[in-house]
């Protein structure tokens, strides 16, 4: 997700920095791959910067960004994972203290390699100066509102609506299943909507990867 976000501001115009230290080769090669310049270390890149997005594993969201104040950065932060409105208010409070402007983002989608099919939601006081960051690129970018927390709460409702009642689906499939019922469940749904069964199994289809960490061929 990351690189694509990246490559996203790169082609608009942007020069584009990443840090390199501790990440593996897998990565070292895509940044390489698409043209972004090596900073080395944090505390490097944050010397260079005077905006640094954030994308990374949510758990590791504040530790980031105490890494990135403690390297001195008093530029705009743009945190842009997966975490709670009350974790990115956290955030936003520890890092504006130091004079940083933060800025609230919730990427919807997957990457954006494809224009339309990614958006990064954002709110903030400072939001339309970064949606005009990746205007006209592959990113989509929605302001959602001046509230820092607003945008992390769109992205929190839409997961748990996407992959809550996809993970609900798949259970109510399985249990119909092992009752030996799945054929007229099946046929009940196909008589409400037509279109029931090949959306299910769209879905699971899309989710599989995510829950085993593997590839899922569709089924033919």
């Amino acid at each position: 997700m990351g690189t694509s976000v990246a490559v996203a501001a790169l082609r608009e115009g942007q020069t584009v920095l990443w840090a390199s230290d501790g990440r593996s080769a897998e990565s070292r090669a895509r940044a390489d791959q698409h043209g972004l310049l090596d900073a080395g270390t944090l505390t490097e890149l944050c010397a260079q910067c005077d905006t640094i997005i954030s994308i990374c594993p949510p758990g590791a969201a504040e530790d980031l960004a105490h890494a990135v104040l403690k390297c001195g950065f008093r530029g705009m932060f743009i945190d842009a994972n997966a975490i709670s409105p009350v974790r990115m208010k956290r955030i936003a409070h520890e890092l504006g203290a130091a004079g940083i402007r933060v800025v609230d983002g919730g990427i919807v989608g997957g990457p954006a390699w494809k224009r339309g099919g990614t958006t990064l939601m954002l709110s903030g006081p400072d939001s339309a100066e970064v949606a005009r960051l990746f205007e006209g690129s592959n990113l989509l970018t929605k302001v959602v509102g001046s509230d820092l927390g607003s945008a992390s709460a769109v992205k929190m409702c839409y997961a748990a609506y996407s992959k809550g009642t996809t993970a609900l689906l798949a259970s109510i499939v399985a249990t119909a299943r092992n009752y030996g019922v799945r054929e007229a469940l099946e046929a009940q749904w196909t008589a409400e909507d037509p279109n029931m069964l090949a959306t299910t199994e769209r879905r699971m289809i899309g989710a599989a990867p995510k829950a085993t960490g593997t590839r899922t061929k569709p089924i033919h």
